[in-house]
């Protein structure tokens, strides 16, 4: 019993370790990355459609708002930001969702400047898929 409790102790500290060392998209979802550039239009996605197309690709995971504030504010991400520029938009969803009385908000990053920000659940933005790392 000692040892299930200490593997399941072991496994929960270790997830977000787990999760953060998961490699993320080049592209935004909807493009290719073909010939080392993205392909030009990127698919924007509401939180309600990107949780139904979870359902049906469970490899794939939204990052926290936190991850997406990390790897936004690195120079990592200049070529996304880039990308987002094109199409006018600068908010990207994440996994995080509020409740305010009976509205779901979808918690989304403005890639520019960092900050978190509250969207209608079915206001469609910019997604990067991470894989999952089970």
């Amino acid at each position: 019993m000692k040892k299930f409790i200490l593997i399941t102790l072991l496994l929960v500290w270790a997830s977000p370790t787990f999760a953060c060392n998961s490699p993320w998209e080049k592209c935004w979802a909807g493009q290719e990355f073909k010939d080392n550039k993205c392909s030009p239009e990127a698919q924007l996605m509401s939180a309600y459609e990107a949780k139904q197309w979870l359902r049906e690709n469970p490899q794939w995971r939204l990052p926290s708002a936190e991850e997406l504030k990390q790897h936004f504010l690195s120079s990592n991400a200049n070529h996304l930001r880039q990308l987002a520029a094109g199409q006018g938009m600068s908010a990207v969803l994440s996994g995080d969702v509020m409740q305010h009385g009976n509205e779901l908000l979808a918690v989304s990053v403005n890639i520019q400047t960092g900050a978190v920000e509250l969207q209608p659940w079915r206001q469609p933005l910019l997604v990067l898929w991470r894989k999952t790392s089970w």
